[in-house]
C-alpha cells in the first residue's frame, strides 16, 4: 500500500483524471473542484506524515539529500517569504501557486527521497507498467471507443484535450518501451510472454491513435520523441530485429493513415495536432494559440528586468504562463537563476545517460523525464509540476549501482 500512495504521490492529478475517466465520473463545477481539492490535499498530507515516519526511522541517509532537501524546496519556500518582505504584500496569484508548490512538488521531491532511502526502485518500476495499462485502458474508454462511435467530445470527464492528448502520449512511450525494452525489468512472468507482447503492439497503436484524437500539439511532438528515442536505443543496444519490428508497423501505419482519416474525429484532431507546421516545416505561428504574442509579451517583460527577474512566484504578478521552461526561469529569476537551473538540467540529462550506460533498466527514468519536459517547454509551470520535481530529483539522487533488496 505504501508503494501504492507513493506512486500516486508523483501522478496524483493524472491519476485522478485518469481514474475519473474509466469510472465515467462526472462532476458539476463545484462538486468537482471539492472532490479533486480534497483528494489532493489527502494524498499531500499523506505523503509529509509517511516522511516523518521516514525520517525517524532511517535519517537522512541519502548522499545528496542534505542538498536535495534544504536547498531545493527550503531555498524556494525562503524565497518566496524574503520576496513578499521586500514587497511589503502578498499577491494573489503567487499565493495560490506557492500554495500549489506546496501541494503537488514537495510532496513529490520527498517521494524521490524516501524511494531511493528505502531502495523502492524495483517496485516504482512494477508500478509504472501497471500505471500505463490502465491510463492505456482510459484512452481506449474515453477517446478511442467514443471517436468510433462518433460520440467523440474534447472536453472528456475531468479533462481538456490538451491534458488528455498528454496522457495518451505519455501512455504510448511507456507503451512502446516495455514493448521493446522489457527484458531490462523482472515483473511477473505473465507480463513477459509473446501474447502480452502482442497486446503492447496493439495498446501502443490505439494509444498513438489517441494521441491524435484530442488534438494536442505538444503531445504529438512527444509522441515523436518517444519513437526516436526507442529507435536510438534499439541501435545503441543492437536490438536490429526489433528495429526491423518497428519499422514494418510504422510503414504499415503510415500507409493506412489516409483510411483512418475518413474518420471526422482524426481527421479533425490531426488538423489541430499539426496546423502549428507550414510549410517546409516552418513554424505556423497562427496555428500555436497565439504563442507568439505570449512569447514576444514575456520577452518584452524579461528584458526590462533581465538580471533578477521578478520573483520564483512573485512574476504571476506581472505576466501569465509563459508556456516555456526556460522564459519561466528568466522570469523568476533573470539570468542567474535561469543559467543556474538549465546547467542543473544538463547535469541532470549527463546523469541519466550514465546511469543507463551502467544499468540498462534505468532507461525508464529516461522516459519519464522526457514527459515533463515536453510539456514544460509548450505549457504548465516547473512550479507545480510533480512530475519534473520527482524525476529530477530521483535521477540526482540514483546511484549507479543496480538494485537487488528493497526495504519493505
Amino acid at each position: 500500500m505504501k508503494n501504492i500512495i507513493l506512486f500516486i504521490a508523483v501522478f496524483s492529478i493524472n491519476c485522478f483524471f485518469i481514474f475519473s475517466g474509466i469510472l465515467g465520473l462526472e462532476f458539476n463545477d463545484s462538486n468537482s473542484n471539492l472532490v479533486y481539492i480534497a483528494y489532493n490535499f489527502f494524498i499531500a498530507i499523506i505523503i509529509y506524515i509517511i516522511y516523518l515516519k521516514h525520517i525517524t526511522n532511517y535519517g537522512l541517509t541519502s548522499r545528496l539529500e542534505p542538498l536535495i532537501y534544504f536547498l531545493i524546496p527550503y531555498s524556494i519556500i525562503l524565497l518566496f517569504f524574503l520576496g513578499i518582505l521586500f514587497k511589503g504584500y502578498l499577491g494573489n496569484q503567487e499565493a495560490i501557486w506557492f500554495g500549489y508548490f506546496i501541494l503537488w512538488s514537495v510532496p513529490a521531491i520527498l517521494t524521490a527521497i524516501i524511494i531511493d532511502n528505502e531502495n523502492r526502485y524495483l517496485s516504482f518500476n512494477r508500478l509504472i507498467e501497471f500505471f500505463m495499462l490502465i491510463a492505456s485502458l482510459n484512452n481506449i474508454l474515453t477517446i478511442l471507443l467514443p471517436a468510433l462511435w462518433g460520440t467523440y467530445d474534447r472536453s472528456i470527464s475531468l479533462l481538456n484535450y490538451q491534458a488528455a492528448s498528454y496522457i495518451a502520449a505519455f501512455s504510448f512511450g511507456l507503451s512502446i518501451y516495455f514493448l521493446f525494452f522489457n527484458k531490462n525489468h523482472t515483473n511477473f512472468s505473465f507480463l513477459r510472454n509473446k501474447l502480452y507482447l502482442l497486446f503492447l503492439s496493439i495498446i501502443s497503436i490505439f494509444n498513438l491513435i489517441s494521441v491524435i484524437l484530442p488534438g494536442g500539439r505538444g503531445a504529438l511532438v512527444l509522441s515523436v520523441l518517444y519513437l526516436l528515442l526507442t529507435i536510438l536505443f534499439l541501435l545503441k543496444f543492437k536490438y536490429y530485429k526489433s528495429l526491423l519490428y518497428i519499422v514494418m508497423v510504422l510503414t504499415i501505419f503510415y500507409f493506412s493513415f489516409p483510411t483512418l482519416l475518413n474518420n471526422s474525429s482524426i481527421n479533425t484532431g490531426f488538423k489541430r495536432a499539426t496546423e502549428f507546421l507550414g510549410d517546409g516545416l516552418r513554424i505556423n505561428w497562427a496555428g500555436t494559440s497565439d504563442r507568439d504574442l505570449v512569447y514576444s509579451n514575456v520577452i518584452s517583460l524579461i528584458s526590462e528586468n533581465p538580471i533578477w527577474g521578478y520573483g520564483i512566484f512573485s512574476y504571476w504578478n506581472y505576466s501569465p504562463n509563459p508556456h516555456n521552461i526556460f522564459l519561466e526561469f528568466m522570469l523568476s529569476g533573470g539570468i542567474l537563476y535561469s543559467g543556474l537551473m538549465s546547467i542543473v538540467l544538463l547535469l541532470i540529462i549527463f546523469k541519466v545517460f550514465r546511469l543507463i550506460k551502467f544499468n540498462s533498466s534505468d532507461l525508464i527514468y529516461l522516459y519519464i523525464l522526457i514527459f515533463p519536459l515536453t510539456i514544460l517547454m509548450f505549457s504548465g509551470s516547473y512550479l507545480i509540476t510533480s512530475e519534473f520535481w520527482f524525476i529530477t530529483t530521483l535521477i540526482l539522487l540514483k546511484s549507479r549501482k543496480a538494485i537487488k533488496v528493497e526495504i519493505k
